[in-house]
Formats: C-alpha cells, structure tokens, sequence
C-alpha cells in the first residue's frame, strides 16, 4: 500500500527545484486569473442574465405561448452579458488606446516607409549580388536558404502582428458580444410587451413608447446580424439572408402595427412572433428566421437604383465631355467621343437592362 505524505513534511528539494516550482505555480495562477474574471462582474453578468431572462418568461407564461425560451436563446443572452460585464474597461481602453497609437503611427511614417520602399529594396539587392560574388560557390545554397528563412520569418510577424491586432480591435468594441444583441433585443422586446398588455392611461402610453424603442432596436439588430455572424459573400448567400431579414422585419413591423388597431388582442401574435425569431436566431437559422408560409404576403424588397445610376451617367458623361475638350479636337470627333462615354457609362451602370439605358440616353440628345 502506498502511503502519501504530507506536502508539508516533505523536505526541499534546493533552491533551484523550489524556483522552478515557484514559477509554475505562479504561471498557473496567471493563467487562472486570466481565464476566470473578477467574481463581482460575473455576478453581475448572472444578475442581467436572469433580468433579462425572467422577462422573456414571464411574458410567455402571461400570453400562454407554447414556445418556450430555449436553451440556445439562455446561451446567447449570458455569453451577451459575460461579453460585456467580464471584461475591464480599462483593459479595453488600454487595447483601444494601443490601437489608436498605432493607427497614427501608420499614419505619420507609413508615406515616408512606402517612398523609400524601393530605395531599400534595391540596397537589399545590391547586398545580395555582392554577397554571392564575395562568397565561394559551396555557399551560395546557405545564402539563399537563410534569405528564404528570413523573408518567411518576416512574414509570419506580419501575420502575427495582423491578427494581435485584430485580436485587440475584438477586445477593445467587444465584437462577440455585439453577435448576440439580436437575441437579447428581442428578448427585452418580450418583456416590454408584457408591460403593455392591460396597463391603462399615461402607464400605456409610456409602456407603447418603450415597446417602440425595442421593436425599432429588434429590427435594427436583425439586419445587422448577417454581417455580424459572418455570412460568407460566394454564392449571393450574404445577399439572401439580408433578402429574408428585410422580409422578415416586414413581417414584425406589420404585426407590430395591429397593437395600434387591435389593441392587446395582437399581443399574442406578436410575442408568438418573437419568441420564434428569437430561437432560431440563436441556432444561427439566418436563412429561416420564420417558415415561407408566414411571409407569402411580403414579398422581397427591390431597391431603386435607377436616380444614383442616372447621376453616375451624368459624371460620366460630363467628364467624357471635359476630355474631349481638352483634346481640342474639332467639333464632330470631340460629339464622338462623348457619345461613346455615354455609351460605356450605360454599359457599365445598367448592365444587362442596357435598353433603359440607353433611353435615358435619348435626354442628352437635346444638349
């Protein structure tokens, strides 16, 4: 049988080996302390957490939803909160302040390092001509390996230094935290819907304004929440969530409209509304935040491009015309050639619709 003995009754083992211990224990209770933050802001982060949450559940439970606040809903509205209260906000400031710094310093010596570029390259090509003709033949190899070490050296601290950067801009605007501020939006939206439902008089009318500001916030942060969860752009797929958030936010806002005429019968409809939105934007459902069937009645959005391509094609033109009289030729070539900036405006601007294009073409006729 083994028998353990007490650390205390141990005998030390010199000073070098009780360093060494020293140093780990030490670097362990670095990491420990960085890992876990302080206990008062996590207690805090808990105390929003279940503000937030309790809200949401006492608004389910009041309008008899079925759906309840999932677990994924409870994950993303605590990593919010931990996100913002557990980190310091010094240590935020300090990374801004870092980032800021360097930013000026780019600003202040990047122009002077980019003109002199070709100046060092150059010396740096003419120390290796004259390093390889001064070296005997069996070196040539050495050099060239220790310049391709070197260059890849440099470029693995390029690298290092671009993601401790982006590393610190993250930290400093707590950019994990901002991936989850839909959810908590809507989460909150959940409880000021249960502040209006049977309140009379000024309480109305102050509990109405609230669940404006929420809902405008909710709508906000839904079409936010592509760019920030990082749909990836190849394939239109960045262009199809925003397509079904804006169909989506549509259908919130038109639901919200019914409280102005329904009254708190709309209600239910609209924390029913939520309560869905919410728990598939927490599994990250970007592309199916409701089922097709809801939104039928609200069709995809079309942007009027058509008054920023018309000013374009006046740039275009105009400028067409400001080179050709420079050129200062005569007066049927210098027509030709912003008849032809004409043409290639609309062709760039108007693409595939080159027929409109060239209509409003017709308008310059006249000139």
């Amino acid at each position: 049988m083994t028998t353990v003995q007490d650390p205390q009754e141990v005998e030390p083992q010199g000073l070098v080996a009780r360093a060494r211990d020293a140093a780990k224990r030490s670097w362990a209770d670095f990491i420990a302390w960085r890992s876990f933050p302080h206990p008062a802001r996590v207690s805090k982060a808990r105390q929003a957490f279940r503000k937030d949450i309790g809200g949401a559940v006492d608004a389910l439970k009041r309008f008899q939803i079925a759906t309840p606040v999932t677990r994924a809903v409870r994950a993303s509205v605590l990593e919010f909160h931990k996100e913002r209260t557990a980190r310091s906000a010094r240590l935020r400031l300090l990374a801004a302040y870092v980032i800021v710094a360097e930013v000026l310093i780019m600003l202040r010596f990047g122009p002077r390092t980019a003109s002199a570029a070709g100046d060092i390259l150059q010396a740096l090509r003419e120390r290796a001509s004259s390093t390889l003709a001064e070296s005997p033949a069996f070196l040539h190899p050495v050099w060239i390996m220790m310049w391709i070490a070197a260059a890849l050296i440099g470029g693995l601290l390029t690298l290092l230094a671009w993601y401790l950067n982006l590393g610190l801009i993250s930290f400093a605007l707590m950019l994990d935290a901002r991936s989850h501020r839909a959810v908590v939006a809507i989460v909150r939206a959940l409880a000021a819907c249960e502040a209006v439902d049977g309140a009379t008089g000024p309480k109305r009318s102050a509990a109405l304004n609230y669940l404006s500001v929420c809902m405008e916030d909710v709508t906000k942060q839904l079409r936010r929440a592509p760019r920030l969860r990082a749909v990836p752009r190849r394939a239109g797929r960045r262009k199809m969530a925003r397509l079904h958030v804006d169909r989506v936010v549509q259908c919130i806002e038109a639901t919200e409209a019914k409280l102005y005429e329904c009254g708190d019968q709309a209600l239910v409809e609209l924390v029913g509304l939520l309560a869905k939105v919410a728990d598939r934007q927490a599994d990250g459902r970007i592309f199916a935040l409701l089922d097709a069937r809801r939104l039928k009645s609200f069709p995809e959005p079309k942007r009027d491009w058509e008054g920023l391509r018309l000013g374009l094609l006046a740039i275009v033109i105009a400028a067409g015309a400001v080179g050709a009289g420079l050129l200062a030729m005569s007066d049927p070539v210098t027509m030709i050639l912003i008849l032809s900036a004409g043409v290639l405006g609309v062709a760039v601007l108007y693409g595939k619709d080159v027929q409109r294009g060239l209509n409003n073409l017709e308008f310059w006729r006249v000139f």
